[in-house]
């Protein structure tokens, strides 16, 4: 199941790079505050366990996104309990 905050990439592109797994205790500063990737690259997130706190501050919305749960838009995220995430990179 997707996240109600996950978009459909634009055609054309392709993954190129994932960041190492991230948990609870090793979320960078960075994810914690509202952030976006490089123009013409897309970053996906993909819960691998447990739970994350997706916020979209330009809509002021939040959905919570669980192990097998993706997402693609400018965010925030905020650990909720144990959780393990990664972002693939497209282009």
């Amino acid at each position: 199941m997707n996240s109600p905050h996950d978009q459909e990439l634009p055609t054309g592109l392709a993954p190129y790079s994932r960041s190492p797994v991230f948990t609870e205790k090793t979320v960078p500063d960075a994810f914690l505050k509202d952030h976006s990737t490089k123009p013409g690259v897309w970053g996906v997130i993909h819960v691998l366990s447990g739970q994350l706190k997706f916020t979209v501050p330009s809509k002021e919305a939040d959905t919570m996104i669980y192990a097998g749960d993706k997402a693609t838009v400018s965010h925030k995220v905020l650990p909720v309990g144990a959780v393990s995430f990664q972002i693939e990179f497209w282009r």
